[in-house]
């Protein structure tokens, strides 16, 4: 295996622990999914029951505000969106051909996700002395298996997984 394609595997792995790092800490929806691209999905922050829906604290939406909102209104176009997206695609293809391969887009991605990963560091960094020590690292972690081993066999396994729609232990997994 190329070593960047190992570099791209521990990346995506670090990526999915700190966003279960973060989720296990807060256990909160922030209100925003995916990353470049994946904005108007339904994490992004606009919902039916308005801007952040019902719940939701919004920091998808108000990211995109912050992002798009050329003219300061507080409100977007999708005149302002398709500029801005245009913008973004200009900025990162570097060879200029108007597309972006996948070198350029993880370029995108790694820019657009930066401001999530600090905020993920910060979560972890209790005391806020700019470092995560193994306490801070592993706490939100802490008491995982208590939480979820429903068998009580002080591990975690299919068995212990939630069955949707089943209102008891019995049956199928």
């Amino acid at each position: 295996m190329e070593t960047r394609t190992k570099a791209l595997i521990v990346a995506g792995a670090v990526l999915a622990l700190g966003t279960t790092v973060a989720v296990g800490a807060s256990m909160a929806n922030d209100g925003w999914r995916g990353g470049p691209g994946f904005e108007r999905h339904a994490g992004c922050g606009f919902h039916k029951g308005g801007f952040g829906g019902p719940g939701k604290r919004g920091h998808g939406a108000m990211r995109m505000l912050e992002r798009y909102d050329t003219d300061g209104d507080g409100a977007l176009t999708q005149a302002e969106l398709d500029q801005g997206r245009a913008a973004q695609l200009a900025e990162f293809d570097a060879n200029g051909d108007g597309a972006l391969s996948l070198d350029e887009f993880e370029t995108l991605w790694l820019d657009f996700m930066r401001e999530r990963m600090v905020d993920r560091f910060q979560d972890l960094d209790a005391d806020g002395d700019s470092g995560v020590t193994l306490d801070e690292f592993q706490r939100p972690f802490a008491k995982m298996v208590e939480r979820f081993d429903r068998n009580d066999d002080g591990k975690l396994s299919r068995e212990d997984r939630p069955r949707r729609g089943r209102d008891n232990d019995e049956g199928d997994n």
